[in-house]
């Protein structure tokens, strides 16, 4: 009887290891741990189908807590190390479903400062314009990132909801003489063992996770002189050969930019604009210091500049430049009040536009707008204008 014996008290005690697990967050991170500050390094090639990185976070401890729990979706973490204060403390990685993972100290943390570092490794979309993806064309592979709503997970384990905004600094690790861009300008570049170019950039204003932004590829990176008021640096990343198709971009995006400074009385608030031409209409983004603008909307063809075309690229580009004063420099701390965000943004592109060339007549298609949306308003089947946002089968987050 001793074997039958044996196995129950083994199959007990595997049970209440089980039991002890800790377990994940249903929907919302628990709010005990949060970031002050990400360090992240990722090796990023636009011929491949994988990345690696490595992310140290800053964290800020605000109640003891067993497990420290984050985002991450379709990441392979590798290892993570926790410091507090000066002394290393080992941690257990401990799965966390789909949407999170957990990293639990051999001692529950304690309230105050601590440092995580995790090396990971993940998957480049060659479908979908999410997370960190990539587009063929030609012979050239070309990188690009969306993280709006919850894709930031899938490029770094991160606190991924928009009221954790604090700094970012990036490093990117790519093919020499590729062109890599983000959210600020360049402080080093250097050439790495491994026949690789390390660019490093300067840390960010405080951004939610969702707003980080880069691009890697064989880029045109074509002078746009400046934009604005205030002599803010001006520059169009476009695929190789298509700078040509530039021209009503150049043009309009420098008055844009000065139309919204005068109407909010503010500068241009993140240094540098970068208009990175991404491939589809979806992608469109306004990530501070890079916003992604989609080829059918910057990019016309010499002689096919119509006056359709004009408008759309002003009135769509306006919109995502007006989110740099509400929508990154302040931000819905929930994505249930971002239909506000996104109403400023509607209401801004057409007045904007309307100041930018009064020619075009705006104020007369609001007119027909504003009829459409009060048809819309009067059918039953309209949902409500603010949803809540309380399960990941919450109606996702209006993009206009």
């Amino acid at each position: 009887m001793r074997a039958p014996i044996l196995g129950l008290v083994v199959a007990l005690a595997l049970a209440a290891s089980v039991a002890a697990a800790p377990a994940p967050p249903t929907f919302r991170l628990p709010g005990d741990v949060a970031p002050k500050h990400y360090a992240l390094d990722l090796t990023v090639d636009p011929g491949a189908d994988t990345f690696r990185g490595e992310v140290t976070i800053d964290l800020d401890v605000r109640r003891a807590t067993e497990v420290v729990w984050l985002n991450a979706t379709d990441l392979k973490i590798g290892d993570a190390t926790l410091v507090v204060g000066d002394k290393p403390v080992p941690v257990k990685v401990v799965p966390g479903g789909d949407d999170f993972v957990g990293f639990a100290p051999a001692v529950p943390l304690a309230p105050g400062p601590a440092r995580l570092t995790i090396r990971y490794d993940g998957g480049v979309d060659s479908v979908r314009s999410r997370g960190i993806y990539r587009v063929a064309e030609g012979a050239d592979w070309y990188v690009y990132t969306f993280f709006e709503s919850t894709s930031a997970r899938r490029a770094f384990p991160c606190f991924d909801e928009p009221s954790y905004k604090v700094p970012w600094k990036l490093t990117l690790r790519a093919p020499a003489g590729l062109v890599v861009a983000a959210n600020t300008a360049p402080t080093d570049a250097r050439d790495t063992p491994d026949g690789l170019r390390a660019v490093t950039f300067a840390d960010t204003p405080p951004l939610p996770s969702y707003l980080v932004a880069f691009v890697v590829g064989p880029f045109d990176v074509v002078d746009g002189g400046t934009a604005g008021n205030h002599g803010t640096p001006l520059r169009f990343i476009v695929p190789r050969g298509r700078a040509a198709e530039l021209a009503w971009a150049k043009q309009a995006t420098p008055r844009l930019v000065g139309k919204l400074e005068d109407y909010m009385g503010m500068a241009y608030p993140y240094g540098k604009l970068d208009v990175a031409v991404v491939p589809r209409y979806w992608g469109t983004m306004e990530h501070p210091g890079i916003v992604a603008l989609g080829q059918p909307i910057s990019l016309i063809k010499p002689g096919e500049e119509s006056l359709q075309r004009k408008q759309f690229y002003a009135t769509i580009a306006v919109h995502e430049l007006a989110h740099y004063w509400f929508g990154d420099y302040v931000t819905c701390a929930w994505w249930n009040d971002t239909w506000l965000n996104e109403a400023l943004g509607s209401w801004m592109d057409g007045k904007m536009t309307d100041a930018f060339e009064p020619t075009w007549l705006m104020p007369l298609e609001r007119l027909l707008h504003i009829h459409n949306a009060m048809g819309e308003d009067a059918l039953a089947s309209t949902q409500k204008i603010r949803l809540p946002v309380d399960s990941a089968r919450s109606p996702p987050p209006s993009r206009t």
